[in-house]
């Protein structure tokens, strides 16, 4: 008896079958071509010339079966759309959308068992269960209450859309348009004249947050968390205008001979103590800033550090620096008692005095500091391609131009409180190119703070 061998798996005489799996998927092309339109109105003319060009095949079809239908209401149609056309179109792609996304209310409308129709638009929700819907020439409307108001059909019984649908939001935006970038409550009683939107406000809300227009007019400079104090606001026992803050104001008209001149001032803050100086300006100028530099300095010329947000030069030597070869003229402190303010000494009163100034400074006016007033809360920093506008207090904010955040300036908190952004221009250089009637606009890049920004909560 001869015994056949069992062959293995891996024998190379086994030959093996090749599986080829094959998955189908279903396009929805008429879901395509409403998804490919931004625009209600050019989806409705796309529509109304695919319906034509059917009609146009149909008609072709029953001439050549030479049918009598075509004479019978079956005409052609050439030239310009009309406005049935376009009617009939807007019809078509909304009961599109209604077999989507409320395919069994639909089915079941036209069945007489009415309980199971309640009972299946109660599964639904409550949004569509209150408004009654009924099926009136394939479209599901609402059935509602006011059927025998004086008013027109589609007002009485408007189309239901669904709350979250790519043809919904276009709907909404061109009525948004219509009714000129108005509000919620505007552009929902616009709507409510033809279409009956589920969960309609809040439909709203989501598509006209996205209005870039709208972002324009309502967006908001941001906040974030308030940063910890400067250590020259916190640092004691240093002459008066040591660190000094720097910022102008103006302009402010004055009376000179017989003309009205314009006239700015330069405010110049102790960091530490908040005592103030003011210097004149006779113009918005740099020579100007300088001079009052210069004036400040010799009056006061112990200024180590500057905070400012317009002057960004290196520290200007005085001629202390050269006399004392440092750059604060002001001695060691020591160590003062109480007896000293009783002393003989004059000098060792005043630094017993200033001694004493100092310590009250510390322990009364520097824990008021330790509270945030506002920016309690850290947000969402800006990061690098946010989009943004340049605030501009002194000109209209429709002429604040747009700019793109190319870098984050992130502090040593981790919040970012300054960025650096690229426009094509500002208010000041669109003005001179107006002028000069320039058409290309360069680009510049330059930093802010984020308090000065408003950014826009869309990419484009």
């Amino acid at each position: 008896m001869v015994e056949i061998p069992i062959l293995k798996d891996d024998d190379p005489e086994d030959r093996k079958e090749n599986q080829i799996y094959v998955a189908s998927a279903r396009r929805d092309v008429m879901e395509e071509l409403m998804m490919y339109y931004s625009s209600w109105w050019k989806l409705k003319v796309a529509v109304s010339w695919l319906l034509r060009y059917k009609r146009y095949l149909k008609n072709k079809i029953l001439q050549r079966r030479e049918s009598s239908l075509n004479k019978q209401g079956l005409e052609e149609r050439s030239g310009h759309l009309t406005l049935d056309e376009l009617r009939e179109a807007e019809n078509e792609i909304v009961r599109c959308v209604q077999r989507k996304e409320f395919p069994e209310v639909i089915a079941l409308q036209s069945e007489e068992n009415q309980r199971l129709v309640k009972r299946l638009i109660k599964k639904m929700g409550a949004s569509l269960s209150k408004l009654n819907p009924q099926v009136h020439d394939r479209l599901l409307r609402v059935g509602g209450r006011i059927g025998q108001a004086p008013l027109c059909y589609d007002l009485k019984h408007p189309v239901i859309l669904p709350y979250k649908h790519h043809v919904t939001d276009l709907i909404i935006k061109d009525h948004h348009l219509k009714v000129g970038h108005m509000g919620q409550e505007s552009v929902l009683s616009s709507l409510r004249q033809k279409y009956w939107i589920l969960k309609g406000r809040s439909a709203m809300r989501r598509v006209l947050s996205k209005c870039f227009d709208c972002q324009k007019r309502k967006a908001k400079p941001p906040e974030q968390f308030m940063a910890e104090l400067l250590k020259d606001r916190v640092t004691p026992s240093e002459p008066l205008f040591t660190y000094v803050g720097i910022d102008c104001f103006g302009p402010i008209e004055v009376k000179q001979g017989q003309s009205l001149v314009k006239r700015y001032g330069c405010l110049f803050t102790c960091l530490p103590v908040r005592a103030v100086h003011i210097e004149l300006l006779h113009s918005a100028s740099a020579d100007s800033m300088i001079n009052a530099m210069r004036r400040f300095i010799s009056i006061l010329s112990t200024v180590m550090m500057r905070n400012s947000d317009s002057v960004s030069d290196d520290e200007p030597i005085s001629p202390n620096h050269l006399l004392h070869l440092r750059p604060t003229p002001s001695l060691p402190p020591g160590v003062f008692v109480k007896g000293d303010l009783y002393c003989k000494r004059a000098w060792r009163q005043a630094q017993s005095l200033t001694s004493v100034f100092w310590r009250r400074w510390s322990n009364e006016y520097l824990p008021t500091l330790m509270e945030r007033w506002k920016w309690r809360m850290p947000k969402e920093n800006i990061k690098a391609g946010d989009l943004v506008l340049l605030a501009d207090k002194n000109d209209p904010r429709g002429e604040w131009p747009i700019a793109r955040v190319v870098e984050a300036v992130v502090g040593r908190d981790g919040f970012v409180g300054a960025v650096r952004v690229r426009t094509a221009s500002t208010v000041a250089t669109q003005v001179k190119r107006q002028r000069r009637g320039e058409l290309k606009a360069s680009s510049v890049v330059f930093t802010r703070p984020i308090t000065s920004l408003c950014p826009l909560e869309m990419d484009v």
